[in-house]
């Protein structure tokens, strides 16, 4: 069996895909079924056409097969993920219940489910089906676990939580571009611009260079760095590179005209709108008061994970050192 991520917004979903040549010896009593290996033909067409996003035919195909075989709980998981990407949201959720029914060792269902819990904010359950998969230490996507869990707490503010699980996730799989592109949006909520960058370019390594969504960061540090000449230069290299996705070639034409037209863009509206009428030193400097503030959460963060007492007293050295405008927030060992 191999599974395929498929990328709903940003959160991962697992769909798994079965080679005949490879089953298990319960899959190969199983082949011994005609309504299996009926059930069979239908499922690996609906799961070749998920890959390929051919959504309503993947919902026909699947629906049969578990018409022919409803016992199956890799049919249910990728019935679910059908109905997830069609946005019916509650026949996507019982179908994972289901495959987890069948067999309670589906981690990729019980990601899946946990997902779901996720887009409809339902944070505490999300984290508790998560937290059931990563004490199964066998489970090899639990680096997609821990960036899922990193994206709740992104998602509630806890930046220094978020921190510990897409560092986590990186430990897992160096490679994983999703875990890279949130660590750089978070850098940039702390005003650190070098360190977000460096984490997009960590984001466009191997096969994560296919992915536009950090190359249009990296265009956009080197504007905040006001380096226009390197952001016109990425937005070419987009434009050249993504020149088959309509939409992406799109947004970096616009992105570079307003450039070469001197215009504001709008993220960077969108930063004047959410300081108020403050001025950039002013909202800089707030930036930097909400990162140290941060680091001591993250400090306090530590103690309690490692049960260890209040380190509160620092000599004065060590504050200034806390509060610097350079010192880079790495995430705690804990």
């Amino acid at each position: 069996m191999k599974t395929q991520v498929l990328l709903s917004s940003t959160l991962c979903f697992v769909i798994a895909i079965i080679f005949w040549g490879c089953a298990s010896q319960s899959q190969n009593e199983k082949f011994k079924d005609p309504d299996y290996q009926k059930a069979m033909i239908h499922y690996q067409q609906g799961t070749e056409e998920l890959v390929q996003k051919n959504y309503s035919d993947a919902l026909r195909n699947l629906l049969k097969a578990d018409e022919y075989y409803p016992k199956d709980d890799l049919i249910k998981n990728n019935l679910g993920m059908a109905y997830f990407m069609k946005g019916q949201m509650e026949k996507a959720k019982v179908q994972f219940q289901k495959a987890l029914s069948l067999n309670v060792k589906n981690f990729d269902a019980r990601n899946n489910l946990a997902s779901i819990y996720v887009s409809q904010k339902k944070f505490s359950e999300a984290l508790e089906e998560y937290n059931q998969i990563l004490k199964e230490l066998t489970y090899d996507k639990n680096y997609r676990v821990h960036y899922n869990i990193a994206l709740i707490h992104f998602e509630k503010g806890d930046f220094p939580r978020a921190e510990v699980s897409l560092k986590n996730s990186i430990n897992e799989k160096n490679d994983y571009c999703p875990a890279h592109y949130l660590s750089g949006k978070i850098f940039l909520s702390y005003g650190k611009i070098q360190k977000a960058q460096d984490s997009f370019f960590e984001g466009i390594k191997g096969e994560c260079v296919k992915e536009p969504a950090n190359h249009f960061e990296i265009a956009r540090t080197y504007v905040l760095q006001n380096k226009l000449a390197k952001a016109k230069d990425k937005y070419l290299d987009i434009q050249q590179r993504f020149a088959e996705i309509p939409s992406v070639k799109k947004n970096a034409d616009m992105e570079l005209n307003k450039i070469i037209n001197g215009q504001e863009l709008d993220w960077q509206k969108d930063i004047k709108r959410r300081s108020s009428n403050e001025n950039f030193s002013q909202y800089n400097d707030r930036i930097q008061s909400k990162s140290a503030a941060l680091k001591k959460q993250k400090k306090s963060l530590k103690n309690e994970f490692e049960n260890e007492p209040d380190h509160s007293r620092k000599t004065s050295n060590e504050t200034s050192d806390e509060t610097s405008d350079e010192t880079s927030i790495d995430t705690p060992n804990f």
